[in-house]
């Protein structure tokens, strides 16, 4: 049986069609119809290192054990560092079972020379351009930025550096194909056409889009507002937030939605290659997302700093396509990891779970054979530890506990640390047994 993988970043569940969403994402709706989805889904720890660390080894990544940063990587974040070399990935233990294992991938944090998340298979492209890669240098035009920033254009502001690159990366590029996206799932479906008589094959396809920058080709702006003139926030972190007029933010929602439904338009074009090269039958395709991204929501809130602990962050696309449609159209809503995902997979080609994996099968939830395998989820991002049941979630940083009754306040507007005292201690002793076990 052939696999693909497929991993967006900072994908908003909730706006995804099949969830009643607002943005037109009509191929990934198609997928959700044919798969099982899990609907209470999360990355064990964020952002986009750790969450393919741990997608690389069914191993969590939280409780963080970061050894020395090593040179060229810059994120302080915890967890970002390289998959520990001990740890067997998923493209290793299939080694011994004859597949070929392809990668092609967009998130250059995976593959700077410090990072080895490409060992073990036998071919990877990595498309270059996305945010700071750098992958250009040169003379660059800073009149462009008056469409993209409201700070002070100087050649010298650390705020600018990263847009900066990623519009120097991208000069040249008109073509829908050209783009990010467009890049990532044209190389993708040609692979599946390339390597479609492999006997079996493994192909991991990861996009970096719709994570910021928001560069979408204009037919999909067009779907979203048309008719804007006015400054372009394609990436967040090169404006003065607080400065923002509502008619920006509005225009920033709709940069997001169509790089979403422009990533969707390429997840539909591997599908359908699939489809043309007659290898549906035979291959069971996953597809899920790493974490959101706040996009002017609730308080203005922008970004994914590490205090915004909500499902808007947290949920993620989490589906699996079985090629005799076991599952299909089946709604888990019961709390599930995204490496408890990979650990199924496995299990479904028989090559069974990896050595120290901390992962859990999900076939009893797509046969509808049980309920539930998990109680609550636990997940982190740097100092921000959770606990998430169906209705309440509990967090904490090194000076402050919160407790959120999720279904009477989903603004997440009242603390019950100290009114409801027995369900935060409840809460934080999962948290607390967690950690002990992982000691």
């Amino acid at each position: 049986m052939n696999v693909i993988q497929i991993v967006c970043d900072s994908t908003r569940v909730d706006f995804l069609g099949y969830n009643g969403g607002w943005v037109r994402t009509p191929n990934i709706d198609r997928l959700a119809g044919e798969s099982c989805v899990f609907d209470f889904a999360m990355s064990e720890s964020l952002p986009t290192v750790p969450v393919r660390r741990a997608l690389s080894t069914t191993r969590r990544t939280f409780p963080y054990k970061d050894g020395p940063q090593p040179k060229g990587i810059t994120n302080s974040r915890y967890g970002w560092r390289p998959i520990p070399e001990e740890h067997i990935t998923v493209a290793e233990h299939l080694d011994p079972l004859g597949y070929t294992k392809g990668m092609v991938i967009d998130v250059y944090h995976l593959m700077k020379p410090a990072m080895n998340f490409h060992r073990f298979f036998h071919s990877y492209q990595w498309i270059r351009g996305q945010e700071a890669d750098r992958y250009r240098t040169g003379k660059f035009d800073y009149d462009i930025l008056k469409r993209y920033t409201n700070l002070e254009i100087k050649k010298d502001n650390p705020r600018l550096k990263t847009l900066v690159q990623y519009l120097r990366n991208q000069q040249g590029r008109t073509k829908e194909e050209e783009y990010q996206a467009g890049q990532v799932f044209g190389a993708a479906a040609q692979w599946v056409e390339d390597n479609a008589e492999e006997e079996k094959f493994f192909l991991w396809v990861d996009s970096f889009s719709p994570h910021p920058a928001w560069y979408a080709p204009k037919r999909y702006m067009d779907m979203y507002d048309p008719d804007y003139d006015g400054l372009e926030v394609i990436f967040p972190g090169a404006v003065k937030q607080d400065a923002l007029t509502d008619r920006e933010i509005e225009h920033m929602r709709c940069c997001y939605a169509a790089t979403l439904s422009f990533v969707d338009a390429g997840i539909g074009k591997l599908l359908n290659k699939i489809d043309e090269c007659g290898l549906r039958e035979n291959t069971l395709v996953m597809l899920l997302s790493d974490h959101g991204y706040m996009v002017g929501d609730y308080n203005r809130e922008i970004g994914m700093a590490s205090k915004f602990v909500r499902p808007e962050i947290y949920r993620i696309m989490c589906m699996m396509r079985h090629p005799e449609g076991i599952g299909a159209g089946r709604r888990v809503a019961s709390p599930v990891y995204n490496i408890d995902l990979i650990h199924t997979m496995l299990e479904v080609i028989g090559a069974g779970p990896i050595e120290g994996s901390d992962s859990t099968g999900l076939w009893p939830l797509i046969t509808g054979e049980k309920e539930r395998v998990h109680d609550y989820l636990i997940s982190a991002q740097h100092n921000y530890e959770s606990v998430w049941e169906e209705d309440w979630l509990y967090y904490r940083n090194e000076e402050q506990e919160w407790l959120h009754d999720r279904k009477a306040d989903p603004a997440q507007e009242n603390n019950l640390a100290k009114e409801n005292e027995a369900k935060c201690r409840e809460m934080a002793e999962r948290l607390d047994a967690y950690l002990k076990s992982k000691e």
